[in-house]
């Protein structure tokens, strides 16, 4: 499917605070992964009301239309994170593992939730901006660390923004989820500030993105261009 959409905003909200747009996110996963084989998770929107979730989401520029989004959870002490509750049937450590990091480094946040739509495929927005938009994010809030678990599509580029394999969990991160089909990584960012482990490229982009906050771009990818508002 090639692309016609040429124009996007990519807004941060917070979830608990708009709940319209909360319902566009959570339908559009939904309709991703039923495309793939795959049904949401039981009780998988249990975040929407909670004060610790921000939502970005990548929309029309009028608001009606959601193209696709991530989740930024920041770990209470009370409600599990989500790749808490997706392993936990799996990995028994993965509550005290995260909750003491969480208690010894000022807390800790997870990019979950990450998704894009087949209207805007081939135009880099899931794979590269949205991704590099959560990062440029989280350094808006405390936590230090930053984790995310990712699919094995995703995990492809997950080490271009620095990420890498949480090898104390699963077998060397790696996890067989949602089932055995897939072989997914638990990753995280040591240093969400200066990103060591990230091409420099991306590096000079995410700061940019920390910096402007608010702003319009033209990005080019494969010959296809995308204009989009950024307002974090």
């Amino acid at each position: 499917m090639v692309s016609e959409i040429s124009e996007v905003r990519l807004r941060i909200t917070k979830a608990c605070d708009d709940q319209s747009t909360v319902k566009k996110y959570i339908r559009g996963h939904e309709e991703v992964l039923l495309h793939n084989g795959v049904k949401l998770s039981e009780g998988y929107d249990y975040w929407q009301n909670l004060d610790s979730v921000y939502l970005l989401v990548a929309e029309s520029i009028d608001g009606e239309l959601c193209y696709g989004g991530s989740r930024i959870h920041l770990w209470n002490g009370i409600d599990s994170l989500p790749v808490q509750s997706f392993l936990a049937p799996i990995e028994s450590r993965v509550f005290p593992e995260l909750d003491s990091l969480a208690q010894n480094n000022g807390g800790i946040l997870e990019i979950a939730g990450l998704w894009n739509s087949r209207l805007v495929a081939g135009l880099g927005l899931g794979s590269e901006h949205i991704i590099r938009t959560s990062i440029a994010v989280s350094a808006f809030l405390a936590p230090k660390l930053v984790f995310t678990f990712c699919s094995p599509f995703v995990s492809r580029f997950a080490d271009e923004f620095g990420f890498l394999p949480y090898k104390n969990l699963g077998k060397e991160g790696k996890f067989p989820f949602p089932d055995e089909r897939w072989m997914s990584t638990i990753n995280f960012l040591e240093d969400k500030i200066n990103l060591p482990n990230a091409k420099e490229e991306e590096r000079i982009k995410i700061n940019e993105l920390r910096e402007k906050k608010c702003f319009v771009k033209e990005y080019s990818s494969r010959g296809r261009n995308l204009k989009i508002h950024f307002q974090l």
